[in-house]
């Protein structure tokens, strides 16, 4: 629960959203159980399951560690909309 509020103070300060970080911190909380709830009913095998999860967290978050490690600067909004980018690309695939 501690990422959803993370989550939402980052999209709040990025996007200047005037909605309070506890609303938005419901909202992912709501949008990641029906995501966890789609993927648990989704499949019946749980290394489908297991590789179904994997191919959303390498676009998503690997790829953007890997670079701010790599010493790779970058303004918030371009690493968030190229996460927001793998994720509906991968959401597409499958």
């Amino acid at each position: 629960m501690a990422q959803l509020c993370f989550l939402g103070h980052d999209i709040h300060d990025v996007f200047n959203i005037r909605v309070s970080n506890l609303l938005l911190s419901k909202i992912f909380a709501i949008i990641l159980g029906a995501f966890a709830t789609y993927l648990a009913m989704s499949t019946s095998d749980l290394l489908d399951m297991v590789m179904t999860s994997a191919s959303f967290y390498l676009p998503v978050v690997t790829i953007p560690l890997s670079l701010s490690i790599l010493g790779f600067r970058t303004v918030s909004n371009i690493v968030l909309a190229a996460m927001a980018a793998g994720f509906f690309t991968v959401m597409l695939y499958l």
